[in-house]
C-alpha cells in the first residue's frame, strides 16, 4: 500500500541559504509546527518496512479558502477592513509559493505513481519569491493602494528544489503566481 506522508517544509527551519532546499539538507524545525512534522516523518519511517511510504514536504501551498492566521486570508482580511497601513507579521523573506491545485495535483501524482520507496519528497515550485510580491499582487487586485510594513530582519531564504519531483512525476506547476492570485481575489468573498 502506497502511503503519502504529508510534511512541511517547516522541518527545514533554519537551514534556509542561497540554494534550493533539497530533501537530504539537515533538518532544524525552528517552532512547534516544524517539530511536530520532523515527529510525523519517523513515525512514517518506522513504518516504511510494511509500507511504500512517500513523504511529502509542501512548501507554501497558496489558494482561496485558507484558514485565518495565514498570510493570504490576513491580508485579504486587512484589505476588507480598510487598514493602511497593513503591517506584517514577519519580514519580507523569500519564500516558495505552490499553487494548491499544483500541489494536490503533486500529491496525487506522488500516490499513483510507479517509483522506489521510501521516498522523500518537496512539493514545491521551485522559484523563490517575496512575501512582499504576493502582498503587493493582492493589493494591486483591490484596486487600491495600502503602506505595507514588515518586521525588521531578513529570514533565511525557504525556497525548495522541485528537482525530484519533476524527475519522479514529471512535475510542472501549471498556474504561475499571477494566475493564483487572480483565482484567489475573484474567490475571496
Amino acid at each position: 500500500t502506497r502511503v503519502v506522508v504529508t510534511s512541511s517544509a517547516h522541518v527545514y527551519g533554519t537551514n534556509g541559504d542561497a540554494e534550493p532546499l533539497r530533501e537530504d539538507r539537515a533538518l532544524a524545525p525552528a517552532g512547534a509546527y516544524g517539530r511536530s512534522k520532523v515527529d510525523v516523518e519517523v513515525i512514517a519511517r518506522e513504518h516504511a518496512a510494511h509500507l511504500a511510504i512517500v513523504t511529502a514536504r509542501a512548501f507554501h501551498l497558496i489558494g482561496p479558502g485558507m484558514p485565518a492566521g495565514l498570510l493570504v486570508p490576513d491580508l485579504l482580511a486587512a484589505l476588507r477592513a480598510d487598514v493602511d497601513p497593513i503591517s506584517m507579521r514577519g519580514a519580507d523573506g523569500l519564500r516558495d509559493f505552490l499553487d494548491v491545485r499544483d500541489g494536490a495535483r503533486a500529491l496525487v501524482d506522488l500516490a499513483v505513481s510507479a517509483f522506489e520507496t521510501p521516498t522523500v519528497v518537496n512539493v514545491c515550485s521551485g522559484r523563490g519569491t517575496r512575501v512582499s510580491d504576493v502582498a503587493r499582487g493582492l493589493i494591486a487586485r483591490s484596486g487600491h493602494s495600502r503602506d505595507l510594513r514588515f518586521a525588521p530582519g531578513s529570514p533565511l531564504p525557504l525556497v525548495g528544489s522541485n528537482e525530484r519531483l519533476r524527475r519522479l512525476v514529471r512535475f510542472e506547476p501549471r498556474h504561475d503566481l499571477d494566475a493564483t492570485l487572480d483565482w484567489i481575489w475573484r474567490e475571496r468573498a
